[in-house]
């Protein structure tokens, strides 16, 4: 079998991009042609005349009377889809979409995570992770792309230029309004309880980095634990500040969708505390 080519032909896939954005919705489910059809609001002839370009971003179960298609999730492929939506000013979308999700699920993350830094599988766990990759990809899939670039300039180079001067505005937004899956209060007290696992999570780190200086390795053992305490003090006091400014943003977007947050909330700890979790 011959490698498949890692080249992005951009033209070549915007001439079935209403198919691949029916394949990323509904991915991991195999489709016919007759479902892609329908699904894609077109008729089977058309996909037929589409067939070479549609199969070879497919895995292709073939079937005596019903051949079933579903994307391919290989690197190249993934690539390719990506770099076709960004391309299109509709990074939402894919995100969003299952196929996007259903890659993060085997990439084993959390894994990799808890392997890498010892603290880490601590105070998280599967699910935990998998929230929070959730909440990056629903901020990332919030990114605001005008069309209006696509639709008034007919030049590709041109329009790629913009569309970058676009990206990077979107993209600065984004930071400065990052968008919280907050609609109810069960997703407010996820996003408390995540708080709260990344301030353990992060103050463990720097105790294990305030353990290895050299400076306080080199002093007698009384200075030593005396010195220790003043720089967790130190570190602990800078930590609350930054998540205290986190916690206030968290409670600005729940007041604006009327989700009552509590006086208690604010405190650090108040849904996960690492003391009384070990």
């Amino acid at each position: 079998m011959r490698p498949q080519s890692d080249t992005i032909d951009l033209d070549e896939l915007r001439s079935i991009m209403r198919y691949i954005e029916v394949l990323v919705g509904e991915y991991p489910n195999a489709l016919s042609s007759k479902e892609l059809a329908e699904k894609a609001g077109v008729s089977r002839a058309s996909v037929s005349k589409q067939k070479l370009r549609i199969r070879s971003l497919c895995n292709v179960d073939e079937l005596v009377y019903n051949t079933r298609m579903v994307l391919k999730s290989d690197t190249v492929i993934f690539k390719k889809i990506a770099f076709l939506f960004f391309s299109e000013g509709t990074p939402s979308k894919f995100f969003s979409s299952p196929y996007m999700l259903g890659i993060l699920g085997r990439t084993k993350i959390h894994e990799e995570l808890s392997k890498s830094i010892d603290e880490y599988s601590k105070h998280f766990t599967k699910q935990d992770t998998e929230n929070l990759m959730l909440i990056i990809l629903k901020s990332l899939g919030k990114l605001k792309i005008l069309n209006v670039i696509r639709e008034k300039v007919s030049d590709p180079e041109q329009r790629t230029i913009l569309l970058s001067f676009q990206y990077a505005q979107a993209f600065g937004d984004l930071l400065n309004n990052l968008d919280l899956p907050l609609n109810t209060d069960k997703d407010l007290k996820l996003l408390l309880t995540m708080r709260d696992k990344l301030f353990y999570f992060a103050k463990d780190v720097c105790r294990r980095l305030v353990e290895n200086v050299s400076i306080l390795k080199s002093l007698p053992n009384n200075k030593k634990s005396r010195y220790f305490e003043v720089y967790l003090e130190t570190i602990d006091f800078y930590l609350r500040k930054y998540f205290n400014s986190g916690t206030t943003y968290i409670k600005q977007v729940a007041e604006r969708k009327d989700i009552p947050f509590k006086n208690t909330y604010t405190e650090i700890g108040y849904f996960y505390n690492a003391k009384l979790a070990s």
